[in-house]
């Protein structure tokens, strides 16, 4: 079995050659390609369009020449290499097209034999599942990851990763000797992945399951402690993150990585501090809906990109007629992931207590900054 590759042939156009010979569907099988120059070399993949065209010039490898019309014998020598380049092009392709279908044949296998185990009902979706079988199905890839994750943490073993794509997650002990195996692949086209084959012993050393947890990264951690964030009146720091983990889970970590682990958490619960830029105008429509009568104004640069805000609520406005006729301003600075400065707006109601105005959120405090808020508060007042 052979096919012709084209010299303008490249990497999509060899799978869809590849996936027809083969009769296979590319969207729920990972497909592996791969040659060899010579025998007892290392195999050698093809990934992209680079690859295909180095894979191609290696098969041209006749020396350049021109056609010219001189004699018929030179026309007829040149045909000649061309169809011995193109049968030997043909082997070493056959030899790929083997190699794949072996790989599928093997993978489609492996599938048939756990699918009759499967229900859709029981399919895992708590990221802190404690317990992992053979036939086993999970919503996705990350929450397959993250069960076992916690599963080594909490049975103090490391794993590596053997394979890993988005149709499978293969992983082995971190012990060479170890005979801990786990393989998982996607059902069909869908995102569920199911574990097909595992091997549940140990005998790896215990100088690897008494080292640094590998499996106890940041996003890991942060699934763990996000719950200490909920109320915005605790204050964990990264000091206590090492305490805990230690303690109660066993698990020895650095300061930075308890760090990020904090920010991971936070990010989970709030979103990242970037993307609550994009919601401010719908704040502001919504502060106006809710206060009708309420002076807002969203200033952006030439990007789009936030600079200044201004809001004073509708009550402050009315209530300012009955205060003392006097403004005090003051700005501090804010410790957010962005920084800025807070400006405020104040007077003295008729009881003689503070009364809030306005308040402005800005980049810098400078001139600019203040002349803005100052104008925007003759707006508003």
């Amino acid at each position: 079995m052979g096919i012709l590759v084209k010299d303008d042939s490249d990497y999509n156009s060899l799978l869809e050659i590849l996936s027809k010979q083969l009769n296979i569907n590319l969207m729920s099988t990972c497909l592996e390609i791969k040659y060899q120059v010579k025998n007892n070399y290392p195999p050698m993949k093809i990934t992209d369009n680079g690859n295909v065209s180095f894979y191609l010039e290696l098969k041209m490898n006749a020396p350049d020449y021109t056609i010219q019309d001189k004699n018929q014998q030179m026309h007829q020598d040149q045909h000649m290499r061309l169809a011995q380049q193109v049968k030997k092009g043909k082997e070493q392709l056959s030899d790929v097209i083997n190699y794949a279908t072996f790989l599928n044949n093997e993978f489609t296998h492996d599938e048939d034999k756990v699918e009759s185990n499967f229900k859709d009902d029981n399919v895992i979706t708590d990221t802190r599942h404690r317990e992992i079988k053979e036939g086993q199905s999970y919503k996705n890839k990350t929450v397959l990851k993250s069960v076992l994750s916690s599963f080594a943490i909490h049975n103090h073993f490391q794993f590596k990763v053997r394979r890993s794509c988005e149709r499978q997650y293969f992983l082995s002990c971190l012990d060479t000797n170890c005979t801990w195996k786990l393989n998982a692949t996607r059902k069909g086209t869908s995102q569920i992945f199911i574990i097909r084959k595992l091997n549940i012993n140990h005998n790896c050393s215990m100088v690897v399951r008494t080292s640094d947890q590998r499996q106890a990264t940041s996003s890991v951690i942060g699934g763990y402690i996000k719950s200490k964030y909920t109320n915005l009146k605790i204050v964990y720091k990264p000091a206590d993150i090492l305490r805990d983990m230690r303690d109660d889970h066993g698990i020895k970590m650095s300061y930075s990585n308890a760090y990020r682990s904090k920010v991971v958490a936070q990010e989970m619960l709030r979103g990242k501090p970037y993307d609550s830029f994009s919601l401010i105008p719908s704040y502001l429509y919504m502060l106006v809906v809710a206060n009708p009568g309420s002076f807002v104004k969203l200033e952006l640069k030439d990007a789009n990109s936030f600079l200044y805000i201004f809001m004073a609520l509708n009550a402050s406005i009315k209530e300012w007629e009955f205060c003392i006729p006097v403004i005090a301003f003051d700005g501090t600075f804010l410790t957010s992931a962005y920084g800025g400065m807070l400006s405020t707006a104040c007077a003295q109601d008729g009881n003689g207590k503070i009364f809030p105005l306005a308040f402005s959120l800005v980049d810098f405090e400078n001139d600019e900054s203040w002349e803005w808020f100052m104008r925007r508060i003759r707006d508003a007042f």
